[in-house]
């Protein structure tokens, strides 16, 4: 009598599975790096995009004669909307309107949007407490883009963004 040996080649069920839970936790290792990776590129290109438009808005005003000369941050606002799509300005009362209750500044400060009324007040870190006599306004452009502005009628360097 003469009998046939059979060989299977192939995987058996239980080494499949282990391969597949190595599989697993290796990806919910790696996943969220890659994520906060793309979170943190999209972040910075959209950053640099706003201020490259920004500064080209400032730029059209700059050559249209409309960029110096104003006593307030709204009529500064006012004349940006005419270049640059604003969806929405916000004055110092109505700022949770434009952003969250808090905001980041910088690295690590938490600032309390409620208590931002004059341009003092955003830039006091910045420019040494100077104060220009205007008040914060809260912009929320066509873009999606929020921003804190205010504007200093004596020099059109110091406009301020967030």
């Amino acid at each position: 009598m003469k009998t046939d040996k059979i060989t299977r080649k192939g995987f058996t069920l239980a080494e499949v599975l282990i391969t597949l839970g190595i599989i697993g936790v290796v990806a919910a290792m790696t996943i969220p790096t890659l994520t906060q990776n793309v979170n943190e590129k999209q972040l910075i290109t959209a950053t640099n995009n706003f201020n490259r438009k920004f500064g080209e808005a400032l730029k059209i005003m700059n050559t249209q004669g409309t960029l110096e000369g104003r006593r307030t941050t709204e009529r500064f606002l006012n004349e940006l909307a005419k270049v640059y799509k604003v969806a929405k300005i916000c004055d110092n009362t109505e700022l949770n309107q434009c952003f969250p209750k808090e905001i980041t500044w910088g690295e690590n400060e938490i600032i309390d949007i409620s208590e931002l009324k004059t341009a003092k007040d955003m830039v006091a870190n910045e420019f040494n407490g100077n104060n220009w006599n205007t008040d914060i306004m809260g912009v929320r452009f066509a873009n999606g883009v929020s921003a804190l502005i205010a504007y200093n009628p004596n020099c059109r360097q110091d406009i301020i963004t967030i």
